[in-house]
């Protein structure tokens, strides 16, 4: 994780290039004005151009002094992280994290990473609301299955930390879905081929369904595990009663969408 925030702490700093460059005339004037860097733009650069050079301690006290200079420039909070992470200084990597994210809340990669860092640190309950919330960012932004897979098998670790059964089961079935989708390597054993994780995902959300009846998510998962598996009647049961009670959980915006769209195609299930 260090080594992904030493890369993402470093900015790239935009060249002139003259006319030719771009097939224009030589006698064409330069029409592109050149940038004023101001001064925290270039105390920052200097601090990108320490960190790079394996000096975290000096890069630090550099995006200190390019806050101090202009406290709007957030890709200070940023770079903060990647170097406190190089000095093994967890927890302000981690506050550090959390005044960017409070500025770019929409940085999915940044918050996953917040995530595993709160759950490193020990700080579970925040670590889950910030793993819920890019659950479904990941879920909105149509990311691939396998960062959620990530999420989850974090979210996870937590409910069995915290002694949550109904989140364990939860999540390690809506994992195992995940899992079941993800490309099959030739030779896998059959206790990893997708039908035999479509129905291990499946006895968890039962176990799931079972410690909290009222909750609509782990039917909608069902509902997706049964149809794959072809088994239209569990299906179709699993997505009326998460029809039912999909105002009274934890449906995400993505996941109540998506019931909706398999009300919708009700017909076709049954087809």
């Amino acid at each position: 994780m260090r080594r992904w925030f030493a890369c993402l702490g470093l900015g790239i700093v935009g060249a002139g290039f003259g006319g030719a460059a771009f097939g224009l005339p030589q006698e064409m004037p330069f029409f592109f004005p050149v940038a004023t860097i101001s001064p925290a733009q270039k105390l920052w650069e200097s601090g990108q151009k320490a960190i790079t050079d394996g000096n975290p301690e000096v890069a630090i006290r550099l995006y200190k002094q390019s806050l101090a200079v202009d406290p709007t420039l957030h890709r200070n909070h940023l770079s903060l992280a990647a170097a406190y992470l190089e000095s093994g200084e967890d927890k302000q990597a981690a506050d550090s994290m959390e005044r960017y994210l409070d500025r770019e809340p929409g940085h999915l990669s940044v918050r996953q990473h917040y995530g595993d860092l709160l759950v490193k640190l020990g700080r579970l309950p925040e670590a889950r609301m910030q793993l819920d919330r890019f659950v479904a960012e990941a879920q909105k932004q149509a990311q691939h299955e396998g960062i959620l897979l990530h999420a989850h098998g974090r979210l996870l670790e937590i409910a069995e930390t915290a002694d949550d059964s109904y989140e364990e089961h939860l999540h390690r079935g809506i994992g195992l879905f995940y899992l079941a989708n993800q490309p099959v390597a030739p030779g896998t054993p059959v206790e990893n081929q997708p039908e035999t994780l479509l129905c291990k995902a499946a006895l968890q959300l039962n176990q799931a369904v079972r410690l909290k009846p009222q909750m609509p998510r782990p039917r909608l998962y069902l509902t997706r595990i049964w149809q794959k598996l072809g088994q239209t009647q569990p299906a179709l049961q699993a997505l009326h009663e998460a029809e039912a009670l999909q105002w009274e959980g934890e449906l995400t915006t993505w996941e109540r969408s998506s019931l909706w769209t398999l009300v919708a195609q009700k017909g076709k299930l049954v087809g």
